[in-house]
């Protein structure tokens, strides 16, 4: 269950959670921002001090944490994503996984396409397959270990 760092720190959630058989997890970006000169896209916030704050919600009981990358998407003609936006994403979702396993914590990572008005499913799919190409050609860039022994490792399943 991937709860608000704020609950997780603040109520102490982690003896409850554990309680009751959930992992618990920690939401980790910080929002969007828009990406300069590239109207009706943004960019997911918060690697800057990632890896202190990962640390700290590890500390608290978090075995895993989730970063929510939203990747607006219109018809061609309407033109986004622009594959400055796809590229940016991209690389930020390799950052969080890399620098969340580093911290020894589980990288979660939520890719939301949201389609405009004006787009259709065929193109909803094809953003989706490029984002995704595009965030797994990055993972293997930053090293991030994808094969699932990483999470074995990470989470005591007891």
């Amino acid at each position: 269950m991937a709860i608000h760092p704020e609950s997780l720190l603040d109520f102490q959630l982690e003896p409850l959670l554990s309680k009751k058989g959930l992992i618990p997890g920690v939401r980790t970006d910080t929002g969007l921002s828009p990406i300069p000169r590239y109207q009706h896209e943004f960019m997911t916030e918060g690697i800057d001090g990632l890896i202190l704050r990962l640390h700290t919600y590890r500390a608290a009981g978090a075995r895993f944490a989730q970063w929510r990358a939203v990747v607006g998407c219109s018809s061609i003609q309407s033109g986004f994503p622009s594959r400055l936006a796809l590229d940016i994403h991209a690389d930020r979702l390799a950052q969080f996984a890399s620098i969340s396993q580093q911290a020894g914590v589980v990288p979660l990572l939520d890719i939301s396409v949201e389609a405009d008005g004006d787009a259709d499913l065929v193109r909803s799919a094809d953003i989706h397959e490029k984002i995704l190409g595009a965030m797994f050609e990055r993972l293997r860039t930053h090293h991030v270990l994808i094969e699932g022994e990483f999470m074995r490792r990470s989470i005591d399943w007891s």
